[in-house]
């Protein structure tokens, strides 16, 4: 496990805690662990701005540190190391009564939202499950996909992040739904400033992690035919995972060692994006990815796959643009049509990504999940 030099997320702003305050509601997040993700990421964010007004305790079910950083009063419990034992079963009855002493819990991720739902069972905790990714397709066992669908019905509230993963629950017994997007986190508004005031150099970049979902295969040998071109060009893509080695053998074969760089995981990736020209991303399913998000928000034309979530931020022709999944021509002349038109796609700030970098703040994304967890704790 890489052990990071400073947090992913710094706490920005003062927080008051009412934690020891016996009125106080007591809430709890259970996910499977704060280590790297988007959802990792999202409850790091919550967990300290909600602070202020409840009790709040992060649950993983993994014996893992967190990589984000959290505001010193949100208490934290690896149920793992409480229960002392990796038995599944052992450990759903241990959450089963660590959730008794919570007014509500927010569980995150498809199969830890199973976990939280059967261990709830016998309780009056009431719950309310998140789900992060595109639910036609995680889990990848189709048996678990039924038993979610069934168990979601059972909460008090399902929040989703676009609507395209919404109706797929109304289609399958969850009759309402809720959407909050993810929020972006506190010094991106410096980042974004910064970015629009950089000087872009000759690089193209993509951040993910090495997996075939991700399909980054499909990018590189878009890039190969783009690069024939522009051999002035780069393509950075940060992350690290199982294909890495399948893809440095991709690069060495289509003789690109000079223009394709793989660095790996790095934890102030955005900072690397700023003098970028666009963002690319060949994914062949999501929830709703961050990175694009943040590639949005740092006024970065977006060549991506329509994967969910996709639609509600970009515009084709105007903040992005679409390819077919596993389109490499069609990715390479993406690349093409943009540096065909610097002017435009990078140099001219669009409005569209103004309107998402404001919607999404994490002051803003707080407060719709504060309405969520109020309403929940009054019904």
């Amino acid at each position: 496990m890489k052990v990071l030099k400073k947090p992913l997320i710094g706490i920005q702003k003062t927080f008051h805690s009412n934690v020891g305050d016996d009125t106080v509601k007591k809430i709890a997040f259970f996910l499977g662990d704060l280590q790297l993700g988007g959802a990792e990421r999202v409850v790091s964010i919550l967990a300290s701005h909600l602070i202020d007004e409840y009790d709040v305790t992060i649950i993983s079910y993994y014996d893992k540190p967190s990589l984000y950083a959290l505001n010193p009063q949100v208490k934290q419990l690896h149920l793992e190391k409480e229960s002392g034992t990796k038995n599944r079963l052992k450990n759903l009855f241990a959450l089963h009564r660590e959730m008794k002493k919570y007014d509500l819990v927010l569980s995150f991720m498809a199969i830890y939202n199973i976990y939280a739902l059967l261990s709830s069972i016998g309780t009056k905790t009431p719950l309310i499950v998140a789900d992060r990714n595109d639910p036609s397709r995680i889990p990848s066992k189709g048996f678990l996909r039924i038993v979610r669908n069934l168990l979601y019905q059972r909460s008090r509230v399902l929040v989703v992040q676009n609507e395209h993963n919404g109706v797929y629950f109304t289609r399958h017994g969850k009759l309402s739904y809720v959407v909050v997007q993810n929020p972006i986190t506190d010094e991106m508004n410096d980042l974004r400033a910064q970015a629009l005031q950089t000087q872009k150099k000759n690089i193209l970049v993509s951040s993910g992690r090495l997996v075939p979902a991700k399909d980054q295969g499909t990018m590189i040998q878009a890039f190969h035919l783009f690069v024939q071109k522009h051999p002035e060009y780069q393509l950075y893509i940060y992350g690290d995972g199982p294909l890495e080695n399948e893809l440095k053998a991709l690069v060495k074969k289509l003789n690109l060692c000079d223009a394709v760089f793989l660095p790996g995981y790095e934890a102030h990736v955005i900072e690397k994006q700023i003098s970028a020209k666009m963002f690319v991303f060949s994914s062949l399913f999501e929830g709703s990815s961050n990175a694009v998000l943040e590639a949005l928000c740092l006024n970065l034309p977006v060549i991506t796959t329509p994967v969910a979530g996709t639609e509600d931020v970009i515009e084709e022709g105007i903040n992005g643009l679409f390819i077919d999944f596993h389109d490499v021509e069609g990715m390479a002349a993406a690349m093409e049509k943009i540096v065909a038109d610097e002017a435009y796609w990078i140099h001219t700030p669009k409005p569209l990504n103004e309107a998402l970098n404001q919607s999404i703040q994490a002051d803003t994304i707080v407060e719709q999940w504060k309405e969520i967890i109020g309403t929940a704790l009054s019904q």
